[in-house]
């Protein structure tokens, strides 16, 4: 019994498919070495490998391919070069961080202003005194948002000397920190209560960070010649220093050694991995792959320059594989181009042109003729208006085509498909 016979390849989707290549920041400039090229989109053959590169001025250039089997809307993250400094001081206040166009992988340190300390002659031959406590240390590699345009930089803490009875505070180091990402506080200011010849002495407490707590300060009293309080020594290139304070039986103490300002430095750094998200169309199944790194949802973290394959699928559709090396942050967009898997016809006669299809949004199995109920036969005439013969989709350019390449008007010792 004659069957009809069709070959599901001629409904492919069109041999040509664009590259868009979107940028952070905006402003950008692409280049691609091959196709039709218009702004930022690229139109090449299916299969093609398309190259690109991406220039903005003061960030890292980005350089990369990816062959075309469909049609791609790419967005390149693009970075600062590792080793800028966007802010160092240790003035105390309010600083002004070096702007950005985007955000950046950088290393900040932060060390919190050293205390101040205290001193008191009792009587003039009893004399106490309580050094400041040093700032702590943070040390951090983050990522710095653009959002982020200051930091503060924690003040030195005061210090003070007096004598005879009463109380003497020093005040302590301010915090110094940039935004909520970083910071350490500052060290605690020494602490004198006069009470006759027994005063109580309180060293300044030792500031916190991440990276290291700071010092704290130092205690002294004496009932004759001199002394010294020593403040909380610096935990970070002498930075955040708590401060000294002598004392002297028959004069007022003096400050030793004054303590310090806090610190912030802001500096790039290269990134060590990159990360690829790939978006897909609802339906479609993603698998992502690479040597030695894990999927997970729609993205995967990757060391620089290393390739990823990612595959799409869903059931009844061929699968859709490429690989692309991983040049920076990227984003891929992928539309829903898989190809229906075709039906295995076996032992077909020749297969002879249809002599006119019109208007077929999907090619249906409409006969002239019927024979033998349950299966399709007989002779196929013309189809017109049609529904759906095995639900091959029908591209654009069979559309009000005299002939269709390959359909089957008549098939001969056809089997059962």
């Amino acid at each position: 019994m004659p069957r009809s016979c069709l070959n599901p390849f001629m409904f492919q989707n069109s041999n040509y498919v664009t590259l868009t290549v979107n940028t952070v920041p905006n402003g950008a400039t692409i280049t691609f070495n091959t196709g039709k090229i218009s702004g930022n989109t690229c139109t090449v053959r299916a299969g093609t490998v398309v190259g690109y590169t991406v220039t903005y001025s003061g960030l890292e250039s980005v350089t990369g391919s990816i062959t075309m089997i469909q049609n791609i809307t790419m967005t390149v993250n693009m970075h600062y070069a590792g080793g800028i400094v966007f802010l160092d001081s240790s003035s105390a206040g309010t600083q002004n961080i070096q702007s950005r166009v985007v955000d950046v992988y950088c290393n900040i340190i932060c060390v919190g202003g050293g205390g101040g300390g205290a001193g008191r002659l009792l009587v003039s031959i009893v004399a106490a005194a309580a050094g400041g406590g040093s700032g702590g240390y943070s040390n951090a590699d983050v990522i710095l948002p653009t959002s982020i345009t200051q930091a503060t930089v924690g003040s030195a803490g005061g210090s003070t000397t007096s004598q005879g009875g009463g109380t003497s505070q020093a005040s302590g180091g301010g915090t110094s920190s940039v935004g909520s990402l970083v910071s350490a506080t500052g060290g605690g200011g020494g602490y004198v209560k006069a009470q006759n010849s027994s005063p109580t002495m309180t060293g300044g407490a030792r500031g916190t960070g991440t990276t290291s707590n700071g010092n704290a300060g130092g205690t002294k009293k004496i009932t004759s010649g001199s002394g010294t309080a020593n403040g909380g020594a610096s935990v970070y290139n002498g930075r955040g220093l708590g401060a000294s304070i002598n004392v002297y039986t028959g004069s007022k103490p003096s400050v030793k050694t004054a303590s310090t300002t806090g610190y912030v430095k802001i500096t790039s750094k290269t990134l060590t991995d990159y990360l690829l998200t790939v978006n897909v169309p609802a339906g479609v199944n993603l698998t992502l792959t690479s040597a030695g790194h894990t999927q997970a949802g729609n993205a995967i973290r990757v060391s620089p320059n290393t390739d990823v394959t990612y595959v799409l699928s869903k059931v009844g559709y061929i699968p859709l594989t490429n690989t692309f090396r991983i040049t920076t942050d990227t984003v891929l967009n992928l539309d829903d181009e898989l190809v229906p898997i075709p039906l295995t016809v076996l032992n077909c006669g020749p297969l002879i042109e249809v002599s006119q299809i019109r208007n077929a949004g999907l090619i249906a199995s409409a006969v002239s003729t019927t024979k033998d109920a349950g299966s399709i036969a007989g002779t196929v005439d013309i189809t017109k208006d049609a529904g759906a013969i095995f639900s091959f989709p029908v591209s654009p350019e069979v559309l009000d085509m005299g002939l269709v390449t390959e359909a089957v008007e008549e098939t001969i010792d056809c089997e059962q498909i």
